[in-house]
């Protein structure tokens, strides 16, 4: 705790859980319990069918549609970022493809391997 870095994080995520807009420890919870295969009481006192890694209560749905939601839009800010920083060089002639043809040419092949690569992640 004596780096300044990680008392800055300890007191960013004391004051995101106190907003009360996330509750950090039922998300903490929920991968804890996926990673220490825990299983409800039933399953060990009374003999019960073992669960699976799915969520089986609402709160484990909840925590896993949030988490999913803040993954794709996260992903969404990134890709349309880099998009936007990648097509910005291309039409300011910064990049070597660029330099040595029309950037309009740039912009289509750029499209296409995009698209094309899409295509081929599914």
């Amino acid at each position: 705790l004596s780096n300044p870095i990680i008392n800055l994080i300890i007191r960013l995520c004391l004051l995101l859980e106190q907003t009360g807009i996330c509750s950090a420890s039922w998300v903490l919870a929920r991968y804890q319990k996926l990673l220490a295969r825990y299983q409800p009481d039933e399953v060990y006192l009374e003999g019960a069918e073992p669960h699976t890694n799915a969520p089986n209560s609402k709160r484990d749905k909840d925590i896993d549609i949030t988490i999913t939601v803040i993954k794709y839009c996260y992903s969404m800010v990134l890709l349309v970022f880099s998009i936007a920083l990648i097509i910005r060089a291309m039409f300011q002639k910064q990049t070597t493809f660029t330099k040595d043809y029309n950037p309009v040419i740039g912009f289509i092949l750029f499209w296409f391997l995009l698209f094309w690569l899409a295509v081929m992640e599914g």
